[in-house]
């Protein structure tokens, strides 16, 4: 009975050295997983029709087994307007749009990962006939409070309009929370909202859009909740 177990154990390792195809899709199944997503499928951007802008995707993809991570392709899957703009690569986890002066909106699939192996999302770029919002902080502001301590968040200041259009917050979601998920937040005024941690004890990052008329920029804004 040993003799047999152990001839079916060596009759399968000599089909794997003898099918690479098999060896290969087993590695890719155990590798499938290492690359984690952390912020929403769709990233939006906005720039003016003859203004280049970065995207960097270091801070998007994070991989559990620590991997070296790049860019494997970035697709353009849709496009308005005259469809003359263009990305390239400028270093391993970023690239460039170029518009070219196009007017309208595009979207790219990227796909990062490790040895062929990754995981895609989606980018999504309106260029304008001005550039009117700019982004003058990180795209993280890092804050803190205690569990039962709500503070005021005003964003005036860090997003500045060159035509002084009048901004407001579009839009505020949770990405990404740890501990219990109690805590709750309020918009007050245009570019002003309450974060209420409720008794939440870890790490919220909200993704918040400051615009005018619907189009704007987005930025993170991570708050660490403590006893």
């Amino acid at each position: 009975m040993f003799y047999k177990g152990f001839k079916h154990i060596s009759l399968l390792l000599l089909l794997l050295i003898s099918s690479p195809s098999i060896a290969k899709n087993i590695d890719s199944e155990m590798h499938s997983n290492y690359c984690m997503l952390n912020t929403p499928d769709i990233i939006y951007s906005t720039t003016s029709f003859n203004r280049s802008i970065t995207i960097n995707l270091a801070d998007i993809v994070s991989d559990s087994l620590n991997h070296e991570l790049s860019i494997l392709e970035v697709v353009k899957v849709s496009s308005t307007g005259s469809n003359s703009s263009y990305v390239e690569q400028s270093k391993p986890l970023e690239f460039t749009y170029r518009p070219n002066n196009f007017l309208g909106v595009d979207v790219f699939m990227y796909t990062v990962g490790h040895k062929g192996i990754g995981k895609t999302g989606l980018v999504e770029i309106t260029s304008l006939e001005h550039d009117y919002c700019t982004l003058e902080t990180p795209d993280t502001t890092y804050l803190s409070t205690t569990s039962n301590q709500a503070i005021t968040i005003n964003l005036e200041g860090i997003v500045t309009d060159s035509l002084d259009h009048k901004l407001s917050i579009l839009e505020i979601v949770n990405i990404t929370s740890s501990g219990n998920n109690l805590s709750f937040f309020e918009q007050i005024s245009p570019l002003t909202f309450t974060y209420n941690p409720n008794g939440h004890l870890g790490a919220d990052v909200l993704m918040y859009t400051i615009g005018h008329e619907g189009v704007g920029k987005t930025g993170l804004i991570e708050i660490m909740t403590l006893d």
